[in-house]
């Protein structure tokens, strides 16, 4: 079970205030304008003093998989991610996809396999460990584990890499795992600050277009036939 924790809500909820304290500078306003300053910045799409501001998520029971997809957003994020090498994986818990977890003769079988990897997991490491420390033999025994293994850490977004994230990853092509958990992180950061709930959408809908073309759910028009129907408006 997917569980976020937004770790630095005092943080968030001082944005603006951080945000404008660092691009006074900039228009040479004075400090105490600063919150004004950085809900200026948010409105016009200034996002260069944001940087230095992160949303920082504690996140747990993800598979390594789903890990995969998120350590892909890599610019403008930190990550903390929990070590296979130093923590034993010995009772680790594994992720079932709904279509398998639904689905009788897929269930058996990928039950199987999880026991086969737990199994492996375990015997690998204690051979190794007669001539290896803990650390050498989990970080070679972990070849036995399934991507599915559930894995947990802590993960910062600057305001523009979470809203790419949340672009991208809130889309219904976006695979369900990822999906959810770009849910659960919206709605931990939409309780400190409701108003991003706008921005933080799938592309489509911040755009009011479908960035992926063909491929798209339909829920929104293409790039093309949105500029012909704002061309249409406008004649």
């Amino acid at each position: 079970m997917i569980k976020v924790e937004l770790i630095n809500p005092e943080e968030v909820m001082s944005l603006y205030r951080h945000w404008g304290e660092f691009a006074c500078e900039c228009y040479n306003t004075p400090i105490s304008q600063a919150e004004k300053v950085g809900k200026h910045c948010m409105a016009s799409g200034h996002y260069s003093g944001s940087r230095t501001e992160y949303f920082k998520f504690k996140i747990s029971g993800i598979s390594r998989a789903c890990s995969l997809q998120l350590n892909r957003h890599s610019i403008g994020t930190v990550i903390n991610q929990q070590s296979q090498r130093y923590c034993d994986m010995n009772n680790t818990e594994f992720v079932i996809p709904p279509t398998i977890k639904h689905n009788p003769a897929t269930l058996e079988i990928y039950n199987n396999l999880i026991v086969h990897s737990k199994q492996a997991y375990g015997q690998i490491q204690a051979i190794l460990s007669q001539n290896l420390n803990k650390e050498q033999s989990n970080q070679d025994a972990r070849y036995a584990l399934l991507e599915s293994c559930e894995t947990q850490g802590t993960w910062g977004f600057t305001l523009e890499a979470l809203t790419h994230f949340m672009h991208k990853r809130l889309c219904i092509r976006s695979q369900w795992e990822i999906r959810e958990l770009a849910n659960l992180m919206k709605e931990e950061v939409i309780k400190i600050l409701p108003e991003l709930n706008t921005q933080l959408v799938p592309h489509c809908e911040y755009l009011l277009w479908c960035p992926e073309g063909n491929k798209g759910c339909g829920r929104y028009k293409s790039k093309e036939d949105f500029k012909e129907f704002v061309k249409n408006k406008k004649c």
